[in-house]
């Protein structure tokens, strides 16, 4: 699970539906995901949007939640409550826990297993907390969305977006945290199809 994996999955994608380029709107994982795909394969990308994450490294901050999760015998619970109340002891948030439930279904024999590969992940964690670097730059239109309450976009990361991404922008949304989009939606929003309008 690389970010140079995930990018080529979304270039299988954009083959599969016959779609010789796009505009391209990641989140977080999503967007270091879209700015791997943008510097190896520009062709692809008309624009780039990239909500609340810089192209640099970050620390370990997502272990507890791996730990919680894992530790978790899924056969012991019967309703997605349980499973809540379970996690609540090491992920007090809810929005947090809410995120992590929407990898919770149920197997054949009704019984709750998780949809994602958790061990997979986990393996390769620190594959993904690294940076995004490259030889060159993206030369195309890029808009950066950060939230203010959050410390995914920092000051000191501007020199090293604007070096990969010359033609990029930088817009905040007050009081919004890292899931901006959700902290924000309206302004999200406005944000971002103002940015798609002046690409049209």
């Amino acid at each position: 699970m690389t970010f140079e994996m995930m990018a080529q999955d979304m270039k299988e994608f954009l083959q599969q539906h016959n779609l010789p380029s796009a505009f391209f709107l990641g989140h977080s994982m999503g967007g270091k995901t879209a700015m791997r795909l943008a510097l190896n394969d520009p062709q692809l990308i008309d624009a780039l949007i990239v909500a609340d994450i810089a192209p640099r490294k970050y620390p370990s901050q997502h272990d507890y939640i791996f730990d919680a999760i894992l530790g978790l015998d899924l056969q012991r619970f019967s309703s997605r409550k349980e499973v809540d109340q379970a996690l609540a002891a090491n992920i007090p948030s809810l929005a947090t826990r809410q995120l992590v439930m929407k990898g919770l279904a149920r197997d054949e024999s009704n019984a709750f297993r998780w949809k994602m590969n958790l061990e997979a992940i986990r393996k390769n964690y620190g594959t993904i907390n690294e940076a995004i670097s490259t030889t060159r730059a993206f030369g195309k239109p890029t808009l950066f969305i950060r939230g203010s309450k959050s410390a995914y976009i920092q000051p000191s990361d501007e020199p090293e977006i604007k070096s990969l991404f010359p033609d990029s922008g930088l817009s905040t949304i007050e009081n919004a945290g890292h899931w901006l989009h959700a902290d924000a939606p309206e302004e999200f929003f406005h944000i971002v199809m103002d940015f798609l309008e002046k690409q049209s």
